[in-house]
């Protein structure tokens, strides 16, 4: 296996498992935030949806706007030097 290729595979597994334990956490915390905040559970899984929306609605337009600064290619090295001070 090349390194181009291990290291292809451990950033997405790192990616993938930190996006699962994200998108999983509010199951786990969604009653002591409603609590904490004096809301409804119903209204703390909406406020996570809407934010799930909206991040999928403006995420084509931040990578465009970052590709066109030259950015992007900054975020990228950015992103595999914390994997690499992670694993």
């Amino acid at each position: 296996m090349t390194l181009r290729t291990r290291i292809v595979l451990s950033l997405g597994t790192a990616q993938t498992l930190a996006w699962g334990s994200t998108y999983y956490l509010p199951a786990v915390l969604a009653e002591p935030i409603a609590r904490d905040l004096g809301v409804t559970t119903g209204n703390v899984f909406g406020a996570f949806s809407l934010a799930l929306i909206v991040t999928a609605l403006l995420g084509p337009i931040s990578v465009h706007r970052l590709a066109r600064c030259a950015c992007l290619r900054r975020a990228r090295a950015s992103s595999i030097s914390d994997q690499e001070t992670t694993t």
